[in-house]
């Protein structure tokens, strides 16, 4: 979590007025809420797991229960015996099958564990808290000073190269096996 304070403080001083005599909170709080929300739709479209969250749904007997309000795009969904929903595009009325549509997410009556993609909540005030990684704290302060810049290709830019190294965290780091043992066949 970032505390919004910080970055308006960082943002201040990128933009040369640390009073506020030209620039509102109100502005920088705004351009802030489009850097992570365009940071995070990113982070979805390119299935990079930083932009994941989790939580626990119980569909009762009406098989539909709404989906939380920051959800972007599924993941994964797990179900209570340790198996793996799979999603359907009609009617998810047989067991193992999920159906989303909307806001709702449709399956038969039980214990869904749903892995998604999410957008962090709009903040209002200096006092509130960002939901992003402290670790994403310079590329959205970045992204939000190219927004405020109206530099679209310039913050498209900055998502980019923190799509990437996000993405990079997630490889496998195998021991020195080369090519052969790792990718299997004959040298």
């Amino acid at each position: 979590m970032i505390p919004v304070k910080q970055l308006v403080m960082s943002l201040r001083y990128a933009l040369k007025d640390m009073q506020g005599a030209r620039i509102s909170d109100f502005e920088l709080i705004e351009v802030i809420n489009q850097a992570a929300s365009l940071l995070f739709t990113h982070i979805a479209e390119q299935f990079v797991s930083a932009g994941l969250k989790k939580k626990t749904l119980v569909v009762d007997e009406d098989g539909a229960v709404l989906l939380p309000s920051d959800f972007v795009k599924v993941h994964q969904v797990g179900m209570s015996d340790d198996g793996v929903a799979n999603p359907k595009t009609y009617r998810a009325i047989y067991e193992g099958g999920y159906r989303i549509a909307g806001e709702n997410f449709y399956a038969p009556e039980g214990v869904y564990s749903l892995e998604y993609y999410y957008v962090p909540a709009r903040v209002n005030t200096l006092d509130d808290l960002l939901d992003v990684p402290q670790t994403m704290l310079t590329f959205i302060k970045d992204i939000a000073l190219a927004l405020y810049e109206n530099n679209l290709e310039g913050a498209s830019q900055i998502i980019q190269v923190c799509v990437k190294q996000l993405a990079g965290r997630e490889l496998s780091h195998f021991e020195n096996l080369g090519p052969v043992k790792i990718l299997g066949g004959k040298l």
